[in-house]
């Protein structure tokens, strides 16, 4: 079925509704590190780019800040404390934090051939994190 979408739908469209046909009819789901290092091996080990200092200790300190919280359980003993910490309607919390290092701080930083290789797909890993997996709307797993 993957190769059939393959030659019928955009890249960007396939990846979409492969992914929810995968979610939706599939229990095999690729682990997070999986799903972040899909495709890493194209990229030579020596390749660099230049990133501003700034934006650098910016990922860094975020980065930082999300592994202080999640290492302790007692910071989120509940799953208002984890909404209260991401806080998608606020300014500044979690994800508007990681929201602005995604689309704002390393959206550009990237050589062509790279961003070419984002908007066709290649870093996708076509199995979907488990977190795709369809849940319960009541809370329970």
């Amino acid at each position: 079925m993957r190769r059939w979408l393959r030659e019928i739908a955009p890249p960007r469209q396939l990846r979409r509704y492969a992914s929810f046909l995968i979610a939706a009819n599939m229990s095999n789901y690729a682990t997070l590190k999986e799903h972040v290092e899909y495709g890493l091996a194209s990229i030579d080990q020596n390749r660099t780019i230049e990133v501003s200092l700034s934006d650098l200790v910016r990922t860094y300190q975020t980065i930082g800040l999300l592994i202080n919280f999640f290492h302790q359980p007692l910071h989120y003993p509940d799953l208002d404390s984890v909404k209260q910490f991401v806080d998608i309607e606020a300014d500044n919390g979690a994800f508007e934090l990681l929201k602005d290092l995604y689309y704002k701080r390393l959206y550009e930083i990237w050589p062509p051939d790279i961003q070419t290789a984002f908007a066709e797909g290649r870093f996708d890993n076509p199995e979907p994190p488990n977190f795709y997996e369809p849940r319960a709307t009541d809370g329970d797993a």
